[in-house]
């Protein structure tokens, strides 16, 4: 998400982001943690925090808990080279599809045929694949506003995407 910080500001004018290189969702939680006993959390509370490492059912849970009920939740699922990206991306679905108030912004399928917008490494975009990534979040977050019409800005967290 650091790679598409730009975009997503581009497409979500306004957006609080709060991304850092090798972040992974045991840090995050903290991060979101903090921010919600600050008062700083948004409507919109987008989570991109599966490339640096595992996420289990357990941690969305207690996501959507700190979150608290009046917010909606958006997770960015994963693409690339790491063992963990499948199982990552599982839960993340599974969530969405099961628990109220969560949407996906699917970048892996938005990204997987189009491989030549990242970097050599496989994982994070060039400036050409950070306008697809932003456009892929603010998908899922429209995807929220029929029955939420809480203004289009989020604080976001993420590892290096």
């Amino acid at each position: 998400m650091v790679a598409s910080a730009t975009a997503l500001d581009a497409a979500l004018p306004g957006i609080d982001i709060n991304a850092q290189v090798g972040r992974a969702m045991i840090a995050g939680l903290e991060v979101i943690q903090t921010l919600a006993a600050e008062g700083e959390l948004r409507p919109y509370v987008v989570v991109g925090l599966g490339t640096n490492g595992p996420v289990s059912a357990a941690q969305i849970r207690q996501l959507r808990q700190l979150i608290g009920p009046d917010r909606d939740l958006i997770l960015v699922n994963t693409f690339g080279p790491m063992p963990w990206e499948a199982s990552v991306n599982a839960v993340l679905d599974a969530a969405a599809r099961h628990t109220a108030s969560v949407s996906l912004a699917d970048w892996h399928a938005a990204i997987a045929d189009h491989t030549s917008l990242l970097w050599p490494d496989g994982i994070h975009p060039q400036p050409s694949g950070a306008i697809v990534y932003a456009r892929v979040v603010l998908a899922a977050i429209q995807a929220l506003l029929p029955r939420t019409p809480a203004p289009v800005c989020s604080r976001v967290l993420s590892g290096p995407q």
